[in-house]
């Protein structure tokens, strides 16, 4: 395969893939407002890109010449070794090594990335299924009432392991969930965990997280294709959260997240953990005890849904190819060459004396007129006679040829004449102006290179100052960032004190319990009366109204 059809297919199917991810992102973030909404968006992007190489192979091709013509391969590939062996039993071999060609090194780049990541994916695979065959039954009663009030349809595998760092689910419906050691000793955490990890299971989410695999698996080179896969990970947790603040109170599921945030064990990387990613903590927590309202609309998802498969079903067909080359421009006619000025007439020979042309065997020339003579030439000087055991000297080298004179020729209705004083003249001018004209060109390419290169110092240094302010701003964010954080865990605090103050304070109006509470200030040798305990639940009581009002300024400071 030649160079341009390479070019053609990585160009083409990058281009594909990266208008398709693009769309469903597009969409997923301005169309789709509510988490699930989001994560149908993504998971039908998702499929649409795993069916693209079925749809190109099986569909009907849509050809489009868009790419620049480039050179065809005339010239043979250099041979990477060409040699001959030795002659072995009177047989003699020789052969040659070729270099690859482009398509069969892309093939095999592409196959050394997909192999990596289909590596990752097979290995945490197998420890999940080691998990969960060396796992323990969870015979907790907290754990097994907070399961029973989500009411599965499908009871999933209730699991112990000290081999994974956080609750996590993972298999096809019923599925398994996993709860590490450190989890299992707070069962009043039960119920926001089962609750999350009973929505993974209910929603599928598994299996969209291995289809996502497989997607960078084919398409592992494209940049979006991994900002998709991202986005579904965290649009399936915050759809997880959306559905588990349904069945417990927010507060409760704020602090369970910020607990298990706060362990630094690994997770899976094929698996669904509940706090996997500590980074999205400050996000899932305001978005927990804010709980935005939105209007459902099921025709803006199908029409987002349709338009996606709308765009997927000729970009499967598109074929791009390079342009045709444009025939070259017709040559220019070739002049005939002009005819060579007519040589001058040489003077005849002189005639051979008499005694020369005897010696050469030849007759001697005939006396002719006087009048009819040529001038005669300079007589040769006379030739010395060799001597025995003496050669004769060489003769004298022959003058250098005079420098000839440039000849210019006028051609005129096909007939060639010698150029005129005038002419020449005007032809020399023309000369001159165009070196001249050629050298202020190449000056005014010299400026030009040099301009080009203080814009680029220019640009360079625009781009450095451009860096530095992102840095700036990159480093403010995060500040607010940590800085609505704290808020959000301590409006959370403030919150569960304000509760905690509120049920005490509804204690107090019981005359059994002011009656216990006398009783232990007895032993503990002080003295209360009933008409102080009655009168702190109204203290306490207001306190907690005044402590979840400062909650709720907090908060709305912080939505601010």
């Amino acid at each position: 395969m030649t160079a341009a059809l390479t070019f053609a297919l990585v160009l083409g199917l990058l281009a594909k893939t990266s208008l398709l991810a693009g769309a469903g992102l597009a969409a997923a973030r301005w169309i789709a407002r509510r988490p699930s909404d989001r994560v149908e968006v993504l998971r039908a992007t998702t499929v649409l890109l795993l069916a693209l190489p079925l749809l190109a192979a099986f569909g009907p091709a849509l050809r489009l010449d868009v790419l620049p013509g480039l050179a065809a391969d005339t010239a043979s590939a250099e041979p990477l070794w060409a040699g001959t062996a030795g002659p072995v039993a009177g047989v003699a071999i020789s052969g040659a090594i070729l270099w690859p060609s482009p398509i069969v090194i892309l093939a095999w780049i592409w196959a050394l990335g997909a192999a990596a990541i289909l590596a990752r994916l097979l290995v945490g695979l197998c420890l999940l299924r080691r998990w969960t065959a060396l796992a323990e039954p969870v015979r907790c009663p907290a754990w097994k009432a907070a399961l029973d009030d989500l009411r599965p349809g499908r009871r999933p595998a209730l699991l112990s392991s000290s081999s994974v760092g956080g609750p996590l689910s993972w298999g096809l419906p019923p599925g398994a969930i996993l709860i590490d050691r450190a989890s299992l000793a707070t069962p009043e955490a039960a119920p926001a965990i089962l609750a999350h990890e009973m929505a993974h299971v209910r929603r599928c989410d598994w299996l969209f997280l291995m289809l996502s695999r497989l997607m960078l698996a084919v398409f592992w080179f494209n940049p979006l294709v991994w900002k998709l896969h991202a986005d579904l990970a965290a649009a399936s947790e915050d759809a997880a959260d959306a559905e588990a603040v349904r069945h417990v109170d927010p507060g409760l599921y704020a602090r369970t997240l910020v607990s298990l945030a706060s362990d630094t064990t690994p997770h899976s990387s094929v698996a669904l953990a509940m706090a996997a990613d500590p980074q999205a903590l400050k996000r899932r927590i305001s978005r927990v005890m804010n709980q935005p309202a939105f209007r459902t609309r099921p025709w803006a998802i199908g029409l987002t849904l349709a338009g996606l498969v709308a765009i997927a079903t000729p970009l499967a067909a598109l074929e791009l190819h390079t342009a045709p080359t444009p025939p070259a421009p017709p040559a220019a006619p070739v002049l005939p060459a002009p005819d060579a000025p007519p040589r001058a007439p040489q003077p005849p020979a002189a005639p051979l004396p008499v005694a020369a042309a005897l010696q050469a065997g030849a007759p001697p020339a005939p006396p002719e007129w006087p009048e009819r003579l040529p001038p005669a030439a300079p007589p040769a000087p006379p030739v010395p006679p060799a001597h025995d055991g003496f050669a004769v000297p060489p003769a004298p080298p022959a003058p250098p040829a005079p420098p000839r004179h440039r000849q210019v020729v006028v051609i005129e209705n096909g007939v060639t004449r010698d150029a005129t004083p005038e002419e020449e003249a005007a032809a020399e001018r023309a000369r001159g102006l165009a070196t001249t004209a050629r050298l202020q060109a190449d000056e005014a390419r010299n400026q030009a290179l040099g301009a080009r290169r203080q814009a680029e110092a220019a640009r360079q240094q625009g781009g450095r100052s451009r860096a530095m302010a992102a840095q700036a701003r990159g480093q403010a964010v995060r500040a607010r960032h940590d800085a609505q954080n704290q808020r959000l865990v301590a409006t959370a605090q403030m919150r569960e004190g304000a509760v905690q103050m509120r049920r005490e304070g509804a204690r107090y109006s019981d005359p059994a319990y002011r009656a216990k509470a006398i009783a232990e200030a007895r032993v503990h040798g002080r003295t209360v009366t009933d008409a102080q305990l009655q009168a702190i639940g109204p203290r306490l009581i207001a306190q907690a109204d005044r402590l979840e009002d400062r909650a709720s300024g907090l908060a709305e400071g912080g939505a601010d």
